[in-house]
């Protein structure tokens, strides 16, 4: 738990993933993109435009080259961190339960690549583009090869690295609360952070 000048309560759900260039790397990419990217997405859905137990939710998933990390968060100022986290992990476990849909990862690899040929468009994020390119593979014109393997991905791809990763023997979890709120997780501990 950390207490900061915040006006609402949220809890982060992590899971480690894998490194760049990692097999998996194109279908937890996807997985971020099913679980958060605004209405018909399930974490959004669930939490925001069906319930309204959240003012806001995410999950992205940050790659680098020694590991990745799954984020999945939602904040609050009236739903408790106990029942986010609850939903949280229902969506997650949902994805075993209810395996991605074609549409859902058709609309997940549409979003993918609009956000790749967003950053085509301005010199600075192509030339970042392209460095990380060259930096994960050693040619910095892979854009295309790249996107290939997020292209192939399946909702049993997106399934399998669902149940492999996102198990609940391996996540971590952080509260963010205003100072001097209690609304934190029960068994949660005060941290530091840098």
């Amino acid at each position: 738990m950390v207490e900061d000048d915040v006006d609402e309560r949220t809890v982060y759900v992590t899971w480690p993933t894998v490194p760049l260039q990692h097999a998996d790397e194109p279908a937890l990419e996807v997985l971020s993109y099913i679980l958060s990217y605004g209405r018909g997405t399930r974490l959004d859905d669930r939490l925001e435009y069906d319930t309204q137990l959240a003012t806001s939710q995410f999950a992205y998933h940050d790659i680098g080259g020694i590991g990745g990390t799954m984020v999945v968060a939602a904040s609050s100022d009236r739903t408790s961190l106990a029942k986010l986290n609850k939903e949280i992990r229902k969506v997650v476990r949902g994805l075993e339960k209810r395996r991605p849909t074609d549409a859902e990862v058709d609309r997940a690899q549409r979003a993918l690549k609009a956000g790749l040929l967003d950053s085509l468009e301005q010199p600075q994020s192509k030339a970042e583009l392209l460095a990380e390119c060259f930096e994960s593979t050693g040619d910095a014109s892979c854009v295309d090869e790249e996107w290939e393997r997020f292209a192939a991905v399946t909702g049993a791809d997106v399934a399998r690295v669902a149940r492999e990763y996102l198990t609940d023997e391996h996540a971590v979890t952080l509260c963010n609360v205003p100072r001097g709120d209690a609304g934190a997780l029960p068994d949660a501990r005060t941290v530091e952070l840098p």
